[in-house]
């Protein structure tokens, strides 16, 4: 099997993990801080407005880690283009990934149940949390707006923060990277 083959299908593997248990498992975080422990039944029962948060908690969760998954693969394609391959850097490379996106999916959790809570905090008396949970759809199209929105904007930041802490190993002399 080529290289490029397997990185290919170390990508999609590593992609497909990260969009089913760490998005599913940074949404339940999610959750629990912004006190909605028990939306699963609640959708289940039907509660749109509650399906419309947690849809777009999911998408924007998805905007928030979607750097620090490009960031760990653009480190792999420095590897395999710097010729650095071995089962030690590999493993290495692969547990800083996994670290990587772990604290982007715990940061973007955090940032969006503070900027929801904030946000219900902010309009006064509206108190958008107590509409959703009662079913009410138009709160949840405004949080649900507000989720996507933090993620566009807090995406940039956390990708610095997070590109800080990805060791990016040093290509022989003579090497010059290719420019993302």
């Amino acid at each position: 099997m080529s290289s490029l083959l397997f990185i290919g299908l170390s990508k999609i593997v590593f992609g497909f993990f990260v969009g089913v248990v760490g998005v599913f498992l940074a949404s339940r975080l999610f959750d629990r801080l912004i006190g909605a422990h028990k939306s699963d039944d609640a959708v289940g029962e039907g509660n749109v407005s509650i399906a419309i948060l947690k849809g777009s908690g999911l998408i924007a969760l998805g905007i928030l880690c979607q750097n620090a998954v490009q960031s760990s693969f653009a480190a792999l394609d420095y590897l395999q283009f710097a010729g650095a391959q071995s089962w030690d850097l590999s493993a290495k490379m692969t547990l800083h990934a996994i670290t990587h996106t772990a604290i982007a999916l715990m940061v973007g959790a955090c940032v969006l149940a503070a900027g929801t809570l904030l946000f219900d905090k902010l309009t006064g008396g509206v108190e958008e949390l107590k509409h959703i949970r009662a079913g009410n759809v138009a709160p949840g199209i405004v949080i649900g707006a507000v989720l996507v929105v933090l993620a566009l904007l807090t995406a940039p930041g956390l990708q610095t923060v997070l590109d800080g802490l990805l060791p990016i190993p040093e290509l022989p002399e003579g090497v010059l990277p290719t420019p993302r």
